[in-house]
């Protein structure tokens, strides 16, 4: 019998493999229509021809001459098939799954990208990656804003806002691949795909806004309450406009109505990225006209005339005198003797009796006598309208 020896020999022929005589160990093979044929013997070898550059089929046999082409799997049989439509259907699918996997890819680095850019908490990637998802879900095929580079950027500013994150959307907007234009287009919508977006804490925003302008130009916690006050009384009135531009409203009145000298409205705007000529409409409009105050020339020369519109409000305070630590001179009892010591009788709700000691003649303070000035020397019925207790002041009597 045949077989196939391959490792005795290594010579090989138009089928890549040496065909041997188990027999007579003969080479001398012949290709019969019944097989491979040993001449010198005439043992038939039982080794199958393979055909490896064309499919097996039963209808074909395995050293018939070979076709130039064949028809398995052509676009007429797949059609053709009672299986075509599931077999379309599956290819859809998965050719959605790998473009799904694809942009999430692509929009994971993107948001690595800008966040490592512009020093974003990392925190809120996760909530990004949401609010992209929806976004995308919601807006319809084949629109320009179902870009990840267009949708990134987006999905960043409405998950800042929400969470009132203060942030610069100039630089957001250097560092992506959006145009301002298409930003701002996009942001008129944002209600229709982010219902929250219309109930979010804007106050709280913009207070962060302004400690953030705190901050910068060095101006001091009383500024920052100062203009919280002016934000939370005038709030109602100026709330229909942008977020910036109620900062720098905000700010410009608070800086105009306290003179301070460190910043001027033109260098906040310009640090806020608005308009100065935009501040001023909503001073003339959300100030002048609602209070119905005329006069209105401009931003700064009608600054005294918003001051004291403020004043008027109750917004700001004048003549308020201010004594710091340190500054002041001790007057009373500066001689430490119990005779210069003012002593106080309640008597009843709001009415006092300043009672002097023997020595208050050398205070140079002459009042009435009464009935008990010769236990207590001279007395006085005042009326206090605010009254301080301090630990290094008179001692109080106690009228019991």
């Amino acid at each position: 019998m045949l077989t196939q020896n391959n490792k005795t020999n290594g010579v090989k022929n138009v089928y890549n493999d040496q065909l041997t005589c188990d027999v007579c160990s003969s080479e001398n093979i012949i290709e019969t229509i019944e097989g491979f044929v040993c001449k010198d013997c005439g043992i038939v070898l039982e080794v199958e021809k393979l055909e490896y550059h064309r499919p097996y089929s039963e209808d074909s046999i395995q050293y018939a001459k070979l076709n130039d082409y064949t028809c398995i799997g052509s676009s007429v049989e797949r059609f053709s098939s009672s299986s075509s439509f599931c077999l379309q259907r599956l290819q859809r699918q998965q050719k959605i799954v790998e473009s799904k996997k694809a942009i999430e890819q692509s929009a994971k680095i993107e948001v690595s990208r800008i966040f490592s850019a512009n020093n974003y908490p990392v925190q809120y990637k996760d909530q990004i990656f949401s609010i992209f998802k929806s976004f995308r879900k919601k807006i319809k095929e084949r629109s320009k804003y179902r870009s990840v580079d267009k949708l990134v950027p987006l999905s960043i500013y409405f998950c800042l806002k929400l969470n009132s994150i203060p942030f610069d959307e100039v630089k957001l907007l250097e560092v992506s691949k959006i145009t301002k234009k298409d930003f701002n287009a996009f942001k008129l919508k944002a209600y229709q795909f982010l219902p929250q977006y219309k109930s979010r804490n804007r106050e709280e925003y913009v207070l962060r806004k302004i400690f953030e302008l705190t901050e910068h130009f060095n101006l001091g916690m009383d500024f920052y309450y100062q203009s919280k006050k002016i934000l939370f009384k005038l709030w109602s009135g100026i709330k229909n406009t942008s977020d910036l531009c109620i900062t720098g409203l905000v700010s410009a009145i608070s800086i105009l109505c306290s003179d301070q000298k460190n910043i001027t409205v033109y260098a906040l705007c310009n640090h806020l990225g608005v308009k100065m000529s935009s501040v001023q409409f909503q001073v003339k409009n959300r100030i002048f006209n609602r209070f119905k105050v005329g006069g209105f020339v401009s931003l700064i020369k009608s600054s005294d005339v918003l001051k004291k519109i403020m004043v008027r409000l109750g917004l700001i305070e004048i003549g308020r005198s201010e004594v710091k630590l340190g500054n002041a001179v001790q007057v009373f009892n500066y001689l430490n003797d119990r005779n210069y010591y003012i002593y106080v009788l309640k008597i009843n709700a709001g009415n006092c009796s300043i009672l002097f000691s023997k020595g208050d003649k050398k205070l140079g303070i002459k009042m009435p006598k009464k009935s008990d000035s010769e236990l207590f020397g001279n007395s006085y019925e005042v009326k206090i309208i605010t009254f301080c207790s301090s630990g290094s002041g008179p001692p109080i009597i106690d009228p019991g």
